[in-house]
């Protein structure tokens, strides 16, 4: 491979990996495909992470921070979102790259004021460029809203293999336990999508990089499926991206990659689902007067309130903050010099 072309597909590759943190190209690959299950909504996001990339060469951003994916892995999940929820023609490219460089301009400054909080972005930048998008378009008569989501079948019929397209349709009947399917549509969920394969094969490629993640993916799902089934909520408050993108992931992101795994990580995994809960209800009444989705707003607020009491002195010796970890935001500050 050209040496010169090899760092610009491994940063490609990374703004995949790192929505899971892990720069591992396996998973990346995997997320990859699975983000074309949607073949305009994967373009869409792969578009998004390398005009993001060509953006962040050009303003001079911290090399180390493009490289893994820091700055572009938001605008991947903004690229999917966007090329999942609407038509694309001129006027959707138009706003889709100021939609894109808003985001990473914003991932970069976040970057710089919380980390020298000690504190993750997560994915900020990516709730907040949506929220404007779906209000903004409330107004904007040339962009229209798709169907592709629904009929993302027929979409991978128009370009793909027919053998490929019944194998997906018969992963979608297969007879499996409804809690286990109900796990493989909230890991896809991830990706604005709802099929039992994209899940299997996320899950393969998390395993194989982690069982450890594996492992938490598995608590936070259980955590909120039994709470939910406790307190009977509405069905209407638990979705399959609300138990993806926030019960699951808080669980990774406070069981075992911001912390040392340990059993007092694993329990505050549970603690930190429990919390989410509570504030996935709230957050939701409160955007619901403006006809938004939360998103992964949750995990965020929750992500960082723990991590900063977890800061306290108090906590340490029982909880152990990662001190150095590669793969997230914040930086060793001998890090920092590099441009």
């Amino acid at each position: 491979m050209n040496t010169k072309l090899k760092p610009h597909l491994e940063a490609v590759l990374n703004s995949y990996s790192a929505i899971f943190f892990s720069n591992n190209p396996l998973l990346a690959g995997l997320v990859l495909l699975v983000t074309f299950f949607n073949p305009g909504a994967g373009a869409s996001g792969l578009l998004a992470v390398i005009f993001a990339l060509g953006v962040s060469h050009f303003t001079g951003l911290n090399k180390y921070l493009i490289q893994t994916g820091i700055y572009s892995y938001n605008a991947l999940l903004l690229g999917i979102g966007m090329g999942t929820f609407y038509e694309m023609g001129t006027a959707f490219f138009l706003l889709f790259f100021v939609a894109v460089l808003f985001t990473v301009i914003l991932s970069a400054v976040l970057q710089s004021r919380l980390s020298s909080l000690g504190l993750p972005f997560l994915s900020i930048p990516f709730v907040l460029s949506l929220w404007l998008i779906l209000l903004v378009t409330k107004e904007f008569t040339a962009i229209d809203l798709s169907t592709r989501n629904i009929y993302w079948i027929n979409e991978m019929y128009a370009i793909g293999d027919t053998q490929l397209v019944n194998f997906v349709l018969f992963m979608e009947n297969i007879d499996l336990p409804p809690l286990i399917t109900a796990f493989f549509r909230a890991l896809s969920s991830l990706f604005f999508q709802n099929n039992i394969l994209a899940g299997i094969i996320l899950s393969i490629g998390i395993l194989l990089h982690s069982r450890i993640l594996f492992s938490l993916l598995i608590i936070g799902f259980l955590t909120a499926y039994g709470f939910n089934s406790a307190v009977y909520t509405g069905a209407g408050s638990i979705n399959y991206y609300v138990m993806g993108g926030n019960f699951m992931m808080i669980s990774v992101a406070i069981g075992g990659f911001f912390v040392i795994p340990s059993a007092y990580s694993y329990v505050w995994a549970v603690v930190g689902v429990l919390i989410t809960f509570l504030i996935v209800i709230g957050f939701g009444k409160i955007m619901g007067l403006l006809l938004l989705p939360v998103y992964s707003l949750p995990f965020c607020f929750t992500a960082q309130y723990l991590l900063y009491f977890f800061m306290l002195k108090e906590q340490k010796g029982r909880v152990v903050i990662t001190p150095i970890q590669l793969y997230n935001c914040i930086l060793p500050k001998k890090i920092f010099t590099i441009t």
